[in-house]
């Protein structure tokens, strides 16, 4: 076990805090400035209850919720349809959207990073995202080579050590399986662009109609889905298998 040393007192550690802690100082020995670990602790379970916890600053944090910003994220989507890490920089947001998502998370220190999903045995699906202060560049991606193991490996320990809380999260009242909406051909098309991260404007030029119109398909998802958010129906919609990336 000579491999986990380096890990030790991440592993041994007590509180949920303390786990933290060690976590984000372990992950500054590999050159990372912030990080932030988030986890669906049951299949089907209302994104808005996911256990999510991390050093970015909080006025980001807010700022990401407000502006519904997970719609959009392509390390958010990714982490729901892979098991591969994503190392992301600004070449990694592709749409319009996208850019102006990374633009303002840079001006928070959010520059470059990778981020590793995890898929536990108890239908857990999260992620551990660690992020540099500084665009991506020949050494970011050296050091990246050298370590994607022990960067794979923190990601496994982290989720073992915070499992209990993670579970903790989970509401006490059991959610009941997701029944699966009924869609029209029509919403299933909403459904594909709203994935795509398209703004309504965008969805409303592809579909041939007006901005209005397009929000009242797209709040229709809301409701079949039962959330409040776009970004939840493109979240639901994955989990269920009703759309891929």
């Amino acid at each position: 076990m000579l491999y986990l040393e380096k890990y030790q007192s991440l592993i041994s550690a007590s509180t949920e805090a303390e786990a933290l802690q060690q976590l984000s100082h372990v992950a500054s020995q590999y050159g990372y400035d912030s990080l932030l670990l988030a986890a669906v602790p049951t299949p089907g379970q209302p994104l808005e209850t996911a256990y999510l916890r991390s050093t970015y600053d909080t006025a980001w944090r807010e700022t990401y919720d407000k502006r519904g910003f997970g719609a959009i994220d392509p390390t958010v989507s990714h982490c729901f349809s892979h098991s591969a890490p994503m190392v992301w920089s600004p070449d990694s947001f592709k749409t319009q959207d996208e850019r102006a998502l990374y633009e303002e998370a840079s001006g928070y220190g959010l520059k470059a990073g990778i981020t590793l999903p995890f898929h536990g045995p108890g239908g857990e699906v999260g992620m551990l995202t660690l992020v540099r202060d500084e665009v991506a560049n020949q050494g970011f991606y050296e050091s990246l080579r050298s370590s994607m193991s022990d960067l794979a490996l923190l990601r496994d320990l982290a989720f073992e050590v915070l499992r209990p809380h993670i579970h903790a999260q989970t509401p006490a009242k059991q959610q009941p399986e997701p029944i699966l909406p009924s869609l029209t051909s029509k919403e299933m098309e909403y459904l594909k662009w709203l994935t795509a991260g398209k703004t309504d404007w965008e969805i409303s030029r592809i579909m041939g109609v007006s901005v209005a119109g397009a929000r009242f398909h797209i709040a229709n998802l809301r409701r079949k889905f039962d959330v409040s958010r776009r970004t939840d129906v493109v979240v639901r919609a994955l989990q269920m298998g009703l759309v891929a990336l």
